[in-house]
C-alpha cells in the first residue's frame, strides 16, 4: 500500500534494520549507463517518447574468488535495490504541483 507523506508525517517514519552486506572483494570495477533515444519526442513529436527508448549498463568488475555467475547474481540484487533502476522498469506516477 503507498502511503503519502507531507512535512509533517516525519514520524511516522520506521527504522528498518538492513540486512548483512555481501562482502565482495572486490580488484576493480566499472560501470557504464549508455541509452538510445529518439529526439523527435524531445521536440513535441507525438510518435516519439520524450525518455530512453532503451538503457544499457554494462558492469566490469574482477572480484577474488567469486565465479561470473556470482557476479551477476549480486549485480541483479543490487539492481532491484536500486531506487534508480525500479523507477525505470516500472511505471511510475508522477504528480506536478505548482507551488
Amino acid at each position: 500500500m503507498a502511503h503519502r507523506h507531507g512535512h509533517g508525517d516525519i514520524g511516522r517514519w520506521r527504522r528498518i534494520r538492513p540486512k548483512p552486506r555481501l562482502a565482495v572483494p572486490s580488484r576493480s570495477g566499472q560501470a557504464e549507463v549508455t541509452s538510445e533515444s529518439d529526439d523527435r519526442g524531445l521536440l513535441g513529436d507525438a510518435d516519439a517518447p520524450a525518455g530512453p527508448l532503451t538503457i544499457l549498463l554494462e558492469v566490469r568488475m574482477e572480484a577474488e574468488g567469486r565465479s561470473r555467475a556470482e557476479l551477476e547474481a549480486i549485480i541483479e540484487r543490487a539492481l532491484r535495490r536500486s531506487p534508480v533502476s525500479d523507477a525505470a522498469r516500472r511505471e511510475t506516477p508522477v504528480e506536478v504541483r505548482l507551488a
